[in-house]
């Protein structure tokens, strides 16, 4: 087993080592008896915090999240650096509160996720699914799998649930980028530290006022999309301001899109590594797809080797 002296999350070499490398320092940590406390990162566009421990037990996520006051998530994000005020009132979305704030909008938001909602949801995917696999298989695309299948699938699901029309898939997409991009030059500029966050800050706008504008919209005339029943959703006399409902729309395009682009790519790549799990499956489709969809959407067991839980900010 690894000693815990020799492990470093901070270390962005750390998440380049083997997956089997990875797994066992995790190990390790959880093993280990007292927390471990790190040294946050050296990110230009926010001051260095005081450090994090890595919660990698169960039961100390649990307790965790059971002391918001000491564990809090709207005082700075969920991330390990703390936002500044103005990135963190952007993309201050439920994730990044606490409550009584998160209560209300959780009551809000699920109230528009209907079983119906759901549904059409679950249907519409596999129709865009299909008809993407369609245009592949007639020659059509450019021949890069993640531009032409793992990322059109969620932005065109998303977009279309929401009532976004097919003309601003592009503006969703490119501001989704810049949010994610982290250090990555190709959609982040590389000079001064005002700028990275201004091309952050661009990228919020641009999804917060869409959403805003067609929120505005859909009070006026609503429809049957996701938009339309998320502003007019209303509990106890309570319903999602424009704020709100910009910074809902940030983390469900941000989350929902890159996550599923990175697995569905992930997936074409290991079922190309691994010829033999292909064939099991396809051997017997629709008896084993399904046990295989519930294994990649559901936590797994930690002898599988899964990721972690994300580490914690001690305040």
């Amino acid at each position: 087993m690894l000693k815990v002296e020799d492990i470093n999350l901070t270390d962005w070499g750390f998440w380049r080592r083997p997956h089997d490398y990875r797994h066992e320092a995790f190990k390790a940590l959880r093993w280990h008896p007292d927390l471990i406390r790190y040294e946050e990162p050296l990110v230009e566009i926010v001051e260095q915090g005081p450090g994090y421990y890595a919660l990698t037990r169960h039961a100390d996520v649990v307790e965790a999240s059971r002391r918001p006051q000491d564990f809090c998530s709207g005082r700075g994000t969920i991330s390990i650096p703390d936002m500044p005020g103005d990135l963190h009132e952007y993309f201050g979305s439920m994730i990044n509160m606490d409550d009584p704030r998160h209560a209300k909008i959780r009551r809000i938001v699920s109230r528009a996720f209907s079983p119906r909602m759901i549904q059409r949801f679950e249907d519409k995917v596999e129709s865009v699914a299909a008809e993407l696999v369609e245009e592949i298989a007639a020659g059509h695309g450019t021949g890069d799998f993640v531009q032409d299948v793992a990322a059109r699938l969620p932005l065109k699901i998303i977009c279309d649930m929401m009532g976004i029309g097919e003309e601003k898939y592009g503006t969703v997409l490119d501001a989704t980028n810049v949010i994610l991009a982290g250090n990555d030059a190709e959609f982040l500029p590389t000079g001064s530290a005002e700028e990275m966050a201004m091309a952050l800050l661009g990228a919020g706008e641009s999804l917060k006022g869409l959403v805003e504008e067609l929120g505005r919209r859909r009070r006026a005339e609503p429809t049957d999309d996701l938009t339309s029943a998320l502003v007019n959703a209303n509990i106890d006399g309570e319903s999602l301001t424009d704020q709100e409902l910009g910074s809902f729309f940030i983390l469900l395009v941000v989350a929902g899109n890159e996550t599923t682009r990175n697995a569905i790519a992930h997936g074409l790549d290991l079922f190309t590594r691994h010829p033999d799990q292909r064939a099991l499956l396809v051997e017997d489709f629709d008896a084993r797809m399904p046990r295989a969809s519930r294994r990649s959407s559901g936590t797994c067991p930690r002898s599988s080797g899964c990721a972690a839980p994300r580490p914690a900010t001690r305040r």
